[in-house]
This record gives C-alpha cells, sequence and structure tokens, in this order.
C-alpha cells in the first residue's frame, strides 16, 4: 500500500493544527489564571491598604463602656481622621504604656477644664448632661487642663474604667487614636449606630 505525499503532508498539517490549538488552549488557560491571580492579589492589597488606613473592626472587651458597648461586640472603626476627635465620639485608642487596644468616649479636648464634682463631669465649668451612662460618677477629680494634641477620655461605665481620670493611664496623645466607632456590627441583634 502507498501513501501519497500529499496525505502525509495533510496528516502533518493536520497534527501540526492540533498542536497549535492545544497550544492556544494551555496559554489561554494559564493566562486566566495569572489574571484570577493577579485580580486576587489586587484585592488582598487593597484590602490590607484598607485596613491600615480606612476601617477596622474591633471587639469590646470588658465592661467599661456599658452600657453604651456590651463584652464581646464587634465595631466597626472608620481611621480617616482619627487624629481630629470630635466630643463626644467613642474612640479606639491605644494607651502609651499598653499596645492593646482601648474604646473610651472623648470628654474634653486640648484647652477644656475638666473635673468631676458631686458625681457629674464638669467642662468648663458647666455639669454636662449625659444619657448614656447609667449611674452618677462616685469620685471627684479636681480641675485638669486638657493640654494641646490631648485628649480627656472615659469610659461609659464610669465607675469600672481606666481611663483619663486614672492616674495611671491620664490623658491620650492625638497620635494614640486609631479611629472612632461608627456603629456595632455584631451580633446582629445588637446592630446600632453610635
Amino acid at each position: 500500500m502507498k501513501i501519497s505525499s500529499s496525505a502525509i503532508k495533510g496528516r502533518s498539517a493536520m497534527k501540526a493544527q492540533n498542536n497549535r490549538q492545544r497550544l492556544r488552549e494551555r496559554k489561554k488557560i494559564i493566562q486566566e489564571w495569572l489574571e484570577f491571580f493577579l485580580y486576587l492579589l489586587s484585592a488582598l492589597i487593597i484590602a490590607v491598604l484598607l485596613r491600615m488606613y480606612v476601617y477596622e473592626f474591633v471587639q469590646v472587651k470588658g465592661d467599661s463602656m456599658n452600657p453604651t458597648l456590651l463584652n464581646g461586640e464587634f465595631v466597626f472603626v472608620e481611621k480617616i481622621n482619627a487624629h481630629e476627635p470630635k466630643r463626644g465620639e467613642i474612640l479606639i485608642v491605644k494607651y502609651p504604656e499598653d499596645e492593646n487596644y482601648y474604646i473610651k468616649r472623648v470628654v474634653g479636648m486640648p484647652g477644656d477644664i475638666v473635673s468631676v464634682e458631686n458625681g457629674r463631669l464638669v467642662i468648663n465649668g458647666i455639669a454636662q448632661e449625659e444619657a448614656y451612662i447609667a449611674e452618677d460618677i462616685d469620685y471627684d477629680l479636681s480641675e485638669r487642663l486638657v493640654p494641646e494634641n490631648m485628649y480627656f477620655v472615659l469610659g461609659d461605665n464610669r465607675n469600672n474604667s481606666q481611663d483619663s481620670h486614672s492616674g495611671n493611664i491620664g490623658m491620650i496623645p492625638a497620635e494614640r487614636i486609631i479611629g472612632h466607632a461608627v456603629f456595632v456590627v455584631w451580633p446582629f441583634s445588637e446592630i446600632k449606630g453610635l
């Protein structure tokens, strides 16, 4: 049996075409995986940058912010403009002597004079109405001037909180503020704005 040269050329051409087709398919699969990996890497980088500079989730540990925040709840923390808090905001801070996060309410701004008299917080000589605390304060605090770039913070559970009224903690430098709590995100039954 004799095979013509055109038949051999035809088979070779088909084989070459099949090889080219398989090579294109492999390249396409590799390209798709590479694109997937790059999208995944980009998403990871964006997520890390967002967590570092824009937001974070923090778990409440302890009872110092009762009744506003309860032990075990998770809060969404916004970090943009963290070093420029407003009075009344709930801040996430790191105390100078400790690298743990703490959640406290800013009550004293730079230049304020803060004291506690007769169970009431007094700012610049005016007793404050604080609907978010459950009981009167059971200690007195002599007048303290809040220095520039410092903040006076207290837990909402005033009688059970290590905060700016404590001698071992004191006022918080602006650079120690991580961000402010925006809302409770967990448990779902307790979701609320702050």
